[in-house]
């Protein structure tokens, strides 16, 4: 899972959200081992909105084609949704999907294949240009780790 950061707009109504190129190929590549990828966004315009279980769009990053995607939501809505730039309503997961999603395109690892995998994703997609407060470079995914038959 790759966490997405809302980005205000300047219009008080209109968050802005993207998927971009790095975290597609990151997709691409986790696919190849069996690792499905999703990203999840925050409808939030602030860090002190997260408190109130805000609505979190969910993203197949598998299921996106092309190179990116830039993406608006208008979280004055009642019921906010994704939309892309043209106005095209933008697919979401729901959480009982994730599960299905997972149970359909997770490979069955045995540990050690599991954290060379996950090793080997993170050196390839390491950024060397950026270093910043100690971090490496890079987007920083969040593992799930779910036992067989669970």
């Amino acid at each position: 899972m790759l966490a997405r950061r809302p980005k205000l707009t300047g219009e008080r109504r209109w968050l802005a959200g993207n998927v971009n190129t790095e975290l597609l190929q990151f997709s691409r590549a986790a696919r190849t081992v069996g690792i499905p990828t999703i990203a999840g966004f925050p409808a939030v315009d602030s860090v002190f909105a997260l408190y109130s279980n805000p609505p979190i769009f969910w993203f197949r990053l598998g299921g996106f084609k092309g190179d990116g995607l830039a993406f608006l939501t208008d979280i004055s809505e009642p019921r906010p949704r994704p939309i892309c730039e043209d106005g095209a309503p933008l697919e979401t997961l729901s959480l009982e999907r994730i599960v299905e999603v997972v149970e359909e395109s997770a490979t069955v690892l045995p540990w050690d294949d599991a954290m060379e995998h996950i090793s080997e994703l993170r050196l390839q997609h390491y950024r060397h240009d950026f270093f910043r407060f100690g971090w490496q470079g890079g987007y920083k995914p969040v593992y799930f780790l779910v036992s067989p038959g669970n």
